[in-house]
């Protein structure tokens, strides 16, 4: 009796060795599964929120950039949306009046319940006084701001292009005396789905998201520079905007392209190829920026010629080959 109550017992200590150890197990084995499982999630995680960069010093590299850029963030079919931005200074992604707004309030000129009253008298007063100048009024609030931003007035909107030769233009417009020049043009991934269409049901003055929008041509420098725009939000809170590169929502839709490139023959190549202030800026003002910037021209006014050659100058290398004339037959 003893014999077999032993046999039980040690049956019942080794079977509860057994479903120990197999709880046990099971237990590492679920706790190494999650760690997997957060591993995983944490390097998606720093791999979608890691911002695309890269640095172009030469010219001819920034279209191959540009190429390869495309082919890395959009796949078909794709439903997005790449626009650029050039900056001749590498400062936040932060429209013009949110800069000054900021400035105004570390000098304590402003106070931070005007910010907004500011900004929307100012807009008024740009309607009520442009009606006469402009041939077509626009129909919304909207494009009322896209209009009143593509002329100069500091607003909450930030411009955008679906060029990327309209960008790097801007990188470079106003830094030709430097010999060498750090620029940076920023591109943007938008979802079809994030755009907003022009409407008067919503006010871009009480949006409460960052958003991008692409305005009715009212005016021909929109259609010119082929014009997009952010309209960013205001954090009542916080009594600020933020810009666009420290917003969470857009952070990782973002890539940056640092330039270090000759600002003369960026402009002097983009006008080779029609990118210059009287095509993107097509009225008596862009055509005279032009001809004041442009040291010789054709018959036609139109074409860029590069400047020539100085007497003794050495011809420099180049890819053209003479080769024999044809014959030429008497008519």
């Amino acid at each position: 009796m003893r014999a077999v109550s032993t046999t039980w017992l040690g049956s019942i200590i080794t079977s509860g060795a057994t479903l120990c150890r197999t709880s046990q197990v099971r237990k590492f084995q679920r706790r190494k599964a999650l760690t997997r499982k957060r591993t995983r999630s944490s390097n998606t995680f720093l791999l979608i929120r890691k911002m695309l960069t890269s640095t172009c010093t030469e010219a001819k590299e920034f279209l191959p950039l540009i190429e390869d850029f495309y082919r890395r963030v959009r796949y078909a079919p794709s439903r997005e949306i790449l626009l650029f931005r050039g900056q001749n200074v590498d400062k936040p992604l932060m429209p013009k009046y949110a800069r000054t707004v900021k400035t105004m309030l570390e000098l304590d000129l402003m106070k931070a319940d005007e910010i907004l009253k500011v900004e929307q008298e100012r807009f008024i007063e740009f309607k009520r006084r442009a009606g006469w100048m402009i041939d077509k009024a626009p129909q919304t609030e909207w494009d009322w701001l896209g209009l009143a931003q593509h002329h100069g007035l500091e607003t909450r909107l930030l411009d955008w292009t679906e060029n990327p030769l309209v960008a790097l233009y801007f990188a470079f417009e106003n830094c030709r005396s430097n010999p060498r020049h750090d620029s940076v043009v920023w591109m943007l991934k938008v979802p079809k789905s994030e755009i907003v269409v022009p409407t008067n049901k919503i006010n871009p003055f009480s949006v409460n998201k960052t958003k991008v929008f692409r305005p009715t041509i009212v005016s021909h420098r929109m259609t010119a520079q082929a014009g997009w725009f952010s309209v960013h939000k205001f954090v009542q809170d916080k009594q600020k905007f933020v810009p666009l590169d420290k917003n969470k929502a857009y952070k990782e839709s973002l890539a940056r392209l640092a330039l270090r490139l000759e600002p003369v023959t960026v402009i002097t190549h983009l006008a080779r190829i029609g990118i210059n202030s009287v095509s993107l800026f097509p009225d008596l003002d862009g055509l005279c920026k032009h001809l004041n910037e442009s040291t010789a021209f054709s018959i036609s006014d139109w074409e860029f010629i590069p400047g020539p050659r100085r007497i003794g100058e050495p011809e420099p290398e180049s890819r053209w080959e003479e080769g024999e004339s044809p014959e030429y037959v008497a008519s």
